[in-house]
């Protein structure tokens, strides 16, 4: 009897069934397919022939072979300044001065009086001098002459005390000026009327602007490699493809005593023809290349193929499908080439790291 009735229902049960698991199916999100990790690719270098050359290089301006510092040699206030920076000036032409020349310059007036008093008293005591000589013998008259020669003699110490004292009133006249030296071209000054300085400054500096080269400030250290006479390459930082030869002039002084001559600190560079024939002007940036080393005609590779473990020196050599690791003793080096001397030969591929 149950089976009678459940006969008809199981069709029907099937097929809810059958389209409820289909709804599920469906419903299912689609997996994300995983990518696979991508392999980087290894570059390679092939070992070159060619020159590994190392070298130095700095940024210089062009400046003055000869330029001066100029100060008062004597403490004071200003009282003048004749020029200003760029000014060209002659040689003796006077730059600035002191307040202290207004006081010694009205004393220069009372100076001539004295000097002509004291020269007229000399030569009166010479004129006395020849009367003595002169006069009809006398048992005083050895005695006459000699009191006119003391005479003469007082006179001319007279004179000679005024002429000192007239000296150093001039030089120190002269010690409150500053003086152009030579023929140049004021570069900078830094002092004012009303300012008050001490002696031995730098208030003004001087250069001869018709002879230039290349000046740099460096560490000592920096310049260790270094000697006078190397050569040298010039180019200007916005034209790196023009350049101008020259040589290593002076270098910062190595030594350990410090004098007025040693503590200049820069490195100058002389060059073989005139700046201005570039278009170079004072001032102007400039690179510096000098070279150290040179190898001609050596297998090198970039730095970035050789590689290092526990002090030893090895490439990755590939032959075909083989990569085989190879020792190798290297040379000369600079930031692109390492020069090698052992273990590969021209051609080969090398792995880098």
């Amino acid at each position: 009897m149950l089976k009678r009735y459940l006969t008809p229902i199981f069709p029907l049960f099937l097929l809810i069934l059958l389209t409820a698991c289909s709804a599920a199916v469906e419903e299912l999100p689609t997996p994300t397919a995983i990518p696979k990790p991508v392999v980087p690719t290894q570059p390679t270098y092939e070992v070159q022939r060619g020159d590994v050359v190392t070298q130095f290089q700095f940024v210089g301006r062009i400046r003055p072979v000869v330029e001066q510092q100029l100060g008062f040699r004597i403490d004071g206030r200003v009282r003048n300044v004749y020029v200003k920076q760029g000014d060209l000036v002659t040689t003796g032409q006077v730059l600035a001065d002191l307040e202290t020349i207004d006081q010694l310059e009205a004393q220069q007036v009372a100076d001539e009086l004295n000097i002509q008093r004291a020269q007229i008293n000399l030569d009166t005591a010479k004129l006395n001098q020849q009367l003595a000589e002169a006069a009809e013998d006398s048992p005083t008259k050895d005695i006459q002459v000699a009191i006119r020669e003391n005479d003469v003699k007082l006179a001319q110490i007279a004179l000679d005390e005024v002429m000192l004292s007239v000296n150093d009133r001039e030089a120190i006249i002269e010690s409150a000026k500053i003086i152009a030296p030579f023929d140049g071209q004021i570069m900078t000054v830094s002092l004012s009327p009303g300012t008050v300085l001490n002696a031995f400054g730098s208030n003004i500096v001087i250069a001869d602007v018709s002879d230039l080269e290349v000046v740099a400030t460096l560490r000592r250290a920096e310049v260790e490699e270094l000697t006078e006479n190397m050569e040298a390459v010039v180019s200007p930082v916005n034209r790196p493809g023009e350049s101008i030869n020259g040589v290593i002039r002076q270098l910062p002084y190595q030594g350990t005593v410090t004098t007025e001559e040693s503590t200049d600190d820069t490195i100058r560079v002389t060059l073989e023809s005139s700046p201005t024939e570039m278009g170079l002007a004072l001032n102007d940036r400039v690179n510096v290349t000098i070279p150290l080393q040179n190898q001609i005609d050596v297998l090198w590779l970039p730095p970035q193929a050789i590689r290092t473990f526990e002090g030893r020196k090895f490439v990755v050599v590939r032959d075909g499908d083989v990569d085989q690791r190879v020792d190798v003793k290297l040379g000369l080096q600079n930031q692109d080439r390492v020069e090698v001397t052992e273990g590969l030969t021209e051609g080969q591929i090398v792995v880098g790291t």
